[in-house]
Order: structure tokens, then sequence, then C-alpha cells
């Protein structure tokens, strides 16, 4: 064995590099990161994200509302917004995964989205549609009758958009024909209203309430225009891999106190959502000859709905004696907020449970909610899915 020579040892030097060439590994390291963070971010997107498509005539009370829904549910909302013109085809929303698509339920493009793509639909606003002028205007008008006989040149969109095709509609249901006035039409309500605003040519427009606002035009409400409105709906798509929280953001947003609150603000007409529960609790009775078919039903809807069924199955008589004790108590809370009967027993209710009408001659059964109960929309949609699974 030789013997050890210090001298012998060699000593490890760094490197010396040049300013640019630290400059350069910086760049890459950096550029590493954002590639590392990058990923990190789709992943949490796809894991604990919502994507939604949505009308962009909604999209101050759409944002507001997820921002809520974020911070209450630590659920993110993807929004993407869409105009007449740009709007995606079903089959790309499908293949991208959407899982929410919110809209208007008479866009001409779709005219109704069809039932094979949806798993889900929930009423959260109604759209309406005014007369309206720049603000120095003064016109004595209520109907469109006055319209046409101070012979007021007016411009709307196209029938081939939302706005457009309401208004044909309603023009039709008054005995009118548009083409018959002094009329203007225009591709989209931007170009509308800027031609209101730039010249003098037009006395006033048909457009979208919520864009007269935002525009600060005049409103004219108009008699005919009164009991006309435009569902606005959350349509949960079968594409969706998150069905139980798009559900949830669906209610969110039909809910008294959270997004109808929103939609209030923004000037939307609202709805009669169900009071927000993140997992509601729902209490049913329901005799015992109908008990199979729920069993059977039940479970499926719970998961999907995030909710909470309790079901009992008392004897008719037993199901009167209950309903009539609870409803003369202090505790008329414990009332069920659904019922299936059958007709005989349907014939011994009180008017505090309505029925639910349904398209099945097979069922024997008949449906009743309670008047008062904080989830008749949820009680709807399951009664929809027991008829669907008969």
């Amino acid at each position: 064995m030789k013997p050890f020579n210090p001298d012998q040892i060699r000593t490890f030097r760094a490197p010396k590099y040049t300013g640019v060439t630290l400059s350069l590994l910086s760049m890459f390291v950096l550029a590493s990161m954002m590639v590392v963070w990058n990923q990190m971010e789709k992943e949490t997107l796809t894991n604990n994200s919502l994507k939604v498509y949505c009308d962009e005539s909604f999209h101050l009370p759409l944002k507001e509302a997820a921002e809520q829904f974020k911070n209450e549910l630590q659920i993110q909302t993807v929004i993407n917004f869409y105009t007449d013109h740009n709007f995606h085809s079903l089959k790309q929303l499908q293949r991208e995964k959407y899982d929410i698509l919110i809209s208007e339920e008479s866009n001409s493009k779709r005219k109704k989205v069809p039932a094979d793509i949806l798993e889900e639909s929930i009423m959260v606003a109604n759209a309406s549609l005014v007369f309206a002028t720049k603000k120095s205007a003064n016109l004595d008008i209520d109907n469109l009758t006055d319209i046409f006989d101070q012979n007021i040149t007016f411009g709307h969109c196209k029938e081939t958009t939302k706005s457009g095709s309401q208004l044909d509609r309603i023009f039709k249901k008054n005995g009118y024909k548009i083409f018959n006035y002094s009329n203007r039409i225009f591709n989209s309500d931007s170009l509308l209203i800027s031609a209101l605003l730039s010249s003098d040519n037009l006395g006033g427009i048909f457009i979208n309430y919520q864009r007269a606002l935002e525009n600060d035009l005049k409103i004219y409400r108009l008699k005919e225009f009164s009991q006309e409105s435009i569902p606005v709906e959350c349509h949960i798509l079968k594409t969706s891999e998150q069905p139980t929280k798009s559900l949830q953001f669906a209610r969110f947003l039909a809910a008294p106190t959270k997004g109808q609150y929103h939609f209030a603000n923004n000037h939307f007409i609202g709805v009669d959502g169900d009071t927000w529960r993140e997992n509601p609790a729902v209490k049913i009775f329901c005799e015992p000859p109908f008990k199979t078919l729920f069993e059977r039903t039940t479970e499926t809807f719970k998961q999907r709905e995030g909710a909470n069924i309790k079901i009992l199955y008392p004897i008719s008589e037993k199901l009167i004696f209950t309903l009539s004790s609870i409803s003369q108590s202090s505790s008329q809370n414990l009332l069920p907020d659904l019922l299936v009967v059958s007709t005989n027993t349907s014939e011994k209710l009180s008017p505090n449970y309505i029925e639910i009408p349904y398209e099945d001659k097979l069922f024997k059964g008949k449906f009743f909610f309670y008047r008062q109960s904080k989830h008749r929309s949820l009680c709807k949609r399951f009664v929809r899915s027991v008829i669907d699974a008969f």
C-alpha cells in the first residue's frame, strides 16, 4: 500500500461563470419553475373548479355570485362568456367537457338545449325587453300603437339574436308585423346602441333591459311587454365530471339570499328559488305501495344532489293522522316537504299541500309538496327523477 501523500489530492474548484452564463442559467431555472407551476395550476383547476359557459348578458351577476360561491364553499368557477356571434357549438362544449351552460331559453342559435346533453336545468332569473331612447328624449308612449301612430323610427336586432327573436314573438302575438313599420335592423346589441347614441336617425330601440341600464338610456315599459320575459336557465351538462358541485352552484344562483341578490342588484327579474343549504335536508312521506320504486331511485338522487333525504312509509290512516297532529302543534317545521300518496289519500290532504303535475299515465301515485317547504324546487326535481326511473 502506498503511503498517503496530501500533495496528490486534487482540490475541486468551482467553474467560473461569466455574467452572461449566469443570466442564461437563471432564465433556464425560472422557465423550468414556471412550467411546473403552470402544470400544478392546471391540475388544481381540474380538481377544484367548475367550467361554465355563460351568456355575456349575465356577466355582472355571474361574476359577483361566483366570487361569493368561491368564498363560501372554496369551489372556483372558470366562466367563459359568449355572445350571439361567437357561441361555441354544443358538440364543442361536450368535447371540452364543460360542466354548466347558462343561457336564455329562447336563444335562437339553439332554440332549446337538446335534452340528450342535459343532466338537469334550474331556472335562475328572467330577462326582459324594453323600448329605450336617449336621456334627452321626451316621448309620450305606453304601448306599441303609440310608437306606430307617432311614426317613430326604431331599431332592433335581427331575428336570429335573442332580443330580435323575442321582439318578433311579441309583435306577432299582438297582431303586428315588424317590417310594416319604420324600423332599422342591426346585427348585435352593441351596434344597435351605438347607432342610437351616435346619431339622430333613430327615435328609440328595442333592447334588453339590462343593456339599457348599463348604457344609461331612458326606459319605457310598454304594456305589451309587461307579461313577457325570457327564463334564464342554468343547464347541468351530461359531460360534467362534477355534477354535484354543478348542481350546488345552480342552487346557489337560485337561492334568495345568494345568487338572487346579485341578479336583483343588476336589475334582473328574480325567481322563487329554494333556501340555500349546501346539503339540503328533505323529509318525505311515501305510502307503502310506492316504496320499491323510491328505494331504487333515492340513493342515486341523494348522491347527485348532495342532499339528505329521509323517507318514511306510513300507511294512509297513519299518514293523515300524523300530518294533522303536526299541523295543530307548535312543531310545524316537522311537516314533510313531499308526499307520495294514492288518489284516495290525496282527497284527505289539507290545502297546505300542492300537487305537482307530471305526465305519466302508468304511475298511479300523486305528488304533493308542502306550501311552506324551503326546498320546493328540489322536491320537483326529485319527482322528475322518480318518474323518469319509472
